[in-house]
């Protein structure tokens, strides 16, 4: 399984990182910390245009609270593009983030995980969101905050 993790924070990402390797879940997990750096590397282009642009990727997990591109207008860009759009996405949210948490709700996220992180919630969900994905789970496709209704503002030109 391959994982993307877009998370800004140090010890939070090594708490991810540690849930999956110890819960016996075989993923490699790369880190980006922001959402315009989560976006080069999906779509292989920027900093990280040295990427194969079809290499695999199983499963996103996204903090909301990114910066740059926000959680959720990241998952507005990779809900919408089609090269994206069936990857499983797990949210990371903090208890305070509860609006924010709804607001997620309409990009469909295959999973909601609340820091802290208990690493057996997040294996759950990622086993789930994974399943979805095997099975051919065609997501909802959402928008993105701020942009008028099917605008793809954001969305990298491929």
């Amino acid at each position: 399984m391959n994982v993307l993790l877009v998370e800004d924070d140090a010890p939070s990402a090594a708490v991810v990182r540690r849930a999956l390797h110890f819960s016996g879940v075989r993923a490699h997990l790369d880190l980006v910390y922001d959402g315009v750096e989560a976006v080069e590397f999906l779509y292989a282009i920027g900093s990280y245009k040295w990427r194969a642009s079809d290499a695999r990727i199983d499963a996103v997990i996204i903090d909301l609270d990114i910066p740059r591109l926000s959680g959720l207008e990241l998952m507005g860009v990779l809900r919408l593009h089609p090269a994206t759009r069936r990857i499983p996405l797990v949210v990371l949210a903090s208890s305070a983030e509860d609006e924010r948490i709804a607001d997620s709700e309409r990009f469909s996220p295959d999973g909601i995980v609340r820091k802290p992180v208990a690493w057996m919630d997040l294996v759950k969900v990622l086993r789930t969101a994974w399943g979805s994905q095997r099975r051919g789970r065609e997501p909802l496709p959402g928008r993105i905050p701020g942009s008028a209704a099917g605008s793809t503002r954001g969305s990298p030109e491929l």
